[in-house]
């Protein structure tokens, strides 16, 4: 009778292991707010106060013991690589930072706009060829042409000692999307409309967003009484009208938005303000510089208060907010 007793007994603790260790079904996951801290680094035209944002946001989010992931583009990378060891070093090492990858002009697929070399003319072989040179080689700034150096997501994957988890692609969404897959990649960032938990797009997961807040557009240094981190969450909380039981926020940065007024690299690749009208290769990317304004000190101060305020306060409220980084949210997937 003990031994039947002591069976029952160790059957009963086994099963009890496997119930422990089965992911959760997707009806089984915490209904919530899960919380997606991103940072877009994409400035070659300040490369000096590009690296000292990524740095000082890794920095913050070390202290509050908050994942960020962050996406880099080719030409901010090389000059990483080139000048700032250190910050590379920073970017590998830290385990609250993901490192991910996206495009900006002049790379051909970016924007048809941009299509220099007649990608849409090409048959699916030929442009899958001719954009895989693309990611394993460096992007030449002034004719969006390859050169002869390591560069695009292949560098930085074998820099960074892992494949890039998401991807951000230009148009030419599956023939990208395949390159990035084969070389790692497991989700794209995709800005365009809601995406749920265990969205694919060709063979990547899409980054799941609900609710997109911009924390750039919410600074105002003379309205810092009213305009709080607590006002800002609630606010693009309440104003989503979906019914999803997990609501997926994510909280965007881009590093110039430090620094600069508007984007630095636009005067190179458009003409005028704004995005509408775009210029032809070979570009001049001294005029970046040149015409770009800086912001004030003030200015400046006054958003990474708004930023680590933010961060704070989403770290400080883990009955409400549940914060995650992609790994996390792959984790999820396959549990569904």
């Amino acid at each position: 009778m003990k031994r039947l007793i002591l069976l029952f007994l160790l059957l009963f603790l086994v099963s009890c292991s496997v119930e422990e260790e089965t992911p959760k079904a997707k009806s089984e996951l915490e209904s919530g707010t899960y919380v997606l801290f991103v940072l877009n680094v994409h400035d070659w035209v300040f490369p000096e106060k590009s690296a000292e944002v990524v740095e000082r946001t890794i920095e913050i989010h070390e202290k509050y013991k908050v994942p960020v992931e962050i996406y880099i583009t080719d030409p901010v990378f090389q000059y990483y690589v080139e000048s700032k060891p250190e910050l590379v070093e920073k970017l590998k090492s830290s385990e609250y930072v993901t490192v991910s990858y996206h495009l900006r002009p002049p790379m051909p697929a970016y924007d048809d706009r941009f299509d220099n070399i007649g990608l849409m003319n090409m048959d699916e072989e030929e442009m899958y060829d001719t954009l895989l040179e693309y990611e394993e080689h460096k992007l030449d700034l002034e004719t969006g042409l390859v050169l002869d150096e390591p560069g695009g997501y292949q560098f930085m994957k074998d820099i960074i000692g892992y494949a890039p988890i998401t991807v951000g692609s230009g148009d030419i969404k599956k023939v990208l999307d395949q390159i990035y897959f084969e070389k790692g990649a497991k989700m794209a960032a995709v800005n365009e409309k809601e995406s749920k938990l265990g969205d694919v797009r060709n063979s990547l997961y899409v980054r799941p967003q609900q609710v997109e807040i911009k924390l750039y557009e919410e600074n105002n240094p003379y309205m810092r009484g009213s305009v709080t981190p607590e006002s800002i969450v609630q606010k693009a909380l309440n104003d989503y009208t979906g019914n999803a039981e997990q609501v997926f926020m994510n909280i965007k940065m881009h590093e110039n938005n430090y620094y600069t007024e508007g984007t630095s690299w636009s005067p190179t690749y458009f003409a005028g303000s704004g995005f509408e009208n775009p210029l032809e290769a070979p570009y001049d990317i001294s005029v970046s510089a040149e015409q770009t304004k800086l912001r004030s000190e003030e200015y400046t101060d006054s958003m990474w208060e708004l930023y680590e305020a933010t961060v704070w306060y989403i770290a400080n409220n883990p009955e409400e907010y549940q914060v995650v980084g992609p790994n996390d949210v792959l984790e999820m997937i396959s549990g569904v």
